[in-house]
């Protein structure tokens, strides 16, 4: 093994140029690898797991996408004033992300071969900004649209209340039949 050691450093010394040389370069790692270590200590001990948990209610969620529609709507030509009702049909779903571990059990005697599986399943917890455990969240289902109102001025022309509905229709990525647009007063 020593020898194998001493070979490799004369034909690194060789490629490289001379003792000096090496020497340089292994202080230099050696530097490196202590300001990796010492790292931990200049950051005063903290790992920074940044996690923006943000939850919206479907209230706060249902208002924004109200006021964002009748911005949008009040800007079609012949619409005039805008106010807007949406319904929803479920509240938003939060699907967590899960560390899944499978274990498998084959069991055979002489007659017969039984295969069990299990499955677990644990929710993934990181540190917030603050410190504090929470869950991981996978991805967010946001609620489904049950209906929606939408009063304005300009709902007694035929094209305008058109023009309304498939904007609607478009913006939600819902059907005609959930959209109802009247005059308002």
């Amino acid at each position: 093994m020593n020898d194998k050691l001493k070979h490799f450093t004369s034909i690194f010394i060789k490629k490289l140029g001379n003792k000096r040389t090496v020497s340089v370069i292994l202080v230099l790692g050696i530097c490196g690898m202590l300001l990796i270590g010492f790292s931990d200590i200049f950051s005063n001990g903290k790992k920074t797991t940044s996690v923006s948990n943000t939850t919206v209610s479907v209230e706060e969620y249902i208002k924004a996408i109200e006021k964002r529609t009748r911005e949008m709507l009040a800007s079609i030509d012949g619409a005039g004033k805008c106010k807007i009702m949406i319904t929803a049909e479920s509240s938003s779903e939060q699907n967590f992300a899960t560390d899944d571990s499978i274990s498998q059990d084959i069991q055979s005697d002489q007659t017969e071969s039984k295969n069990k599986t299990d499955i677990e399943k644990e929710i993934v917890m990181v540190e917030d900004s603050n410190g504090k455990k929470v869950a991981l969240v996978r991805n967010v289902t946001e609620p489904k649209i049950r209906g929606v109102l939408v009063l304005c001025e300009g709902a007694d022309d035929i094209e305008t209340k058109e023009r309304i509905t498939n904007a609607v229709k478009t913006l939600l990525g819902i059907s005609s039949n959930k959209i109802s647009v009247i005059k308002m007063k």
